[in-house]
């Protein structure tokens, strides 16, 4: 069965030419993907129809992914990632790996460098047996092509923005106020499996047209409150819109930090550091050689430059190993998920 991704090239700095209205509109859908047209035209001051003709246009050149950022630990799964350092190998048994990675629904995300490490592939895993599959599928594929495998846990996402801040403007973006999350098992019915995967796939998606897809004979009205009911548990942390970032004529990089940071207020204080950095769009705490990961969105290496001075200045003690990768592509997917029964 065809599994539908999101690729982006972000080796490509193709800037197209955005106007401001367009420029605001992806801020302001990075933000919350479920404004309708009508708030997103008051925002930007466009008509509703304007607005969604430039989301379709958006949609249609690869530069946006409009989807719902689960918490999939309250459904029972892990997330692990895993970095692979391979030799250089044919365009025929390349075209096999992306085969397998576009096929495999375990996969939520592709990370492709430029560097030492090759790829880094985020995995969605509800038993870690299925980790020693996947790693088995991949040495069949590559066969003594692998000159390095590390399996991480990723036991904590700390920033998960799709546009830096620094690329933003205006009130609208201000600092998420984190909030505690309620730790009681969420309590979903079948079809809540079917609405959850639709939101991922489009979190923009009318009621009429989940209906549709989901072949189902519940009414407008029921499914609504379906829907309302997964949005009030807390099990989608955010509704955002992935972009493109070489739109914006940013380069992505991931820092790979080892911190030995042992008191829970250590820990809290790094992880405010990293949230407060404003180009920083996705960081997380991993059980492995690199127990920190954070990704910087931004078209200046002295902003790189800084983030690394910065982390020697105030951590120099408790950081004993620090690495930079060059994101090339980013390949991500609408990964189904199923209610496991707890």
């Amino acid at each position: 069965m065809e599994r539908g991704f999101f690729q982006i090239n972000e080796a490509e700095l193709k800037q197209d030419k955005l106007d401001e209205k367009t420029k605001k509109l992806l801020y302001f859908l990075s933000d919350n993907s479920r404004l309708s047209n009508n708030e997103l035209g008051r925002l930007i001051r466009l008509s509703s129809e304007g607005v969604r003709k430039k989301i379709s246009q958006l949609e249609e050149k690869g530069i946006i992914w409009p989807t719902a950022q689960i918490n999939y630990l309250d459904l029972g799964y892990s997330v692990y990632g895993l970095f692979l350092q391979i030799k250089e190998i044919g365009q025929e048994k390349r075209d096999k790996l992306y085969a397998f990675l576009t096929s495999d629904y375990r996969v939520l995300e592709v990370a492709e460098f430029t560097d030492k490490i090759d790829f880094c592939i985020k995995l969605l895993l509800y038993d870690i047996k299925e980790a020693s599959y996947f790693i088995d599928n991949i040495s069949d594929i590559l066969y003594d092509d692998i000159t390095e495998l590390e399996l991480f846990d990723i036991k904590e996402i700390v920033v998960n923005r799709s546009v830096p801040w620094a690329y933003s403007e205006g009130e609208h973006f201000k600092k998420i106020v984190e909030k505690k999350r309620d730790e009681k098992l969420i309590s979903l019915e079948k079809i809540d499996e079917g609405i959850l995967n639709e939101l991922i796939s489009n979190s923009r998606i009318k009621i009429t047209e989940m209906k549709q897809n989901l072949k189902t004979d519940m009414s407008i009205g029921n499914l609504i409150y379906r829907k309302k009911h997964i949005e009030n548990s807390g099990l989608i942390s955010s509704f955002s819109t992935k972009v493109k970032l070489s739109i914006f004529g940013i380069h992505g990089y991931y820092v790979l930090m080892s911190l030995n940071l042992v008191s829970q207020e250590s820990k809290s204080n790094f992880k405010a550091f990293l949230a407060e950095k404003p180009y920083i769009i996705e960081a997380f705490h991993a059980i492995g050689k690199w127990n920190y990961i954070a990704v910087l969105a931004t078209n200046d290496l002295k902003i790189l430059q800084q983030f690394i001075s910065k982390l020697r200045k105030y951590y120099n003690d408790k950081l004993s190993n620090i690495d930079v990768l060059i994101l090339y592509q980013r390949i991500l997917f609408p990964s189904p998920i199923k209610v496991h029964k707890r």
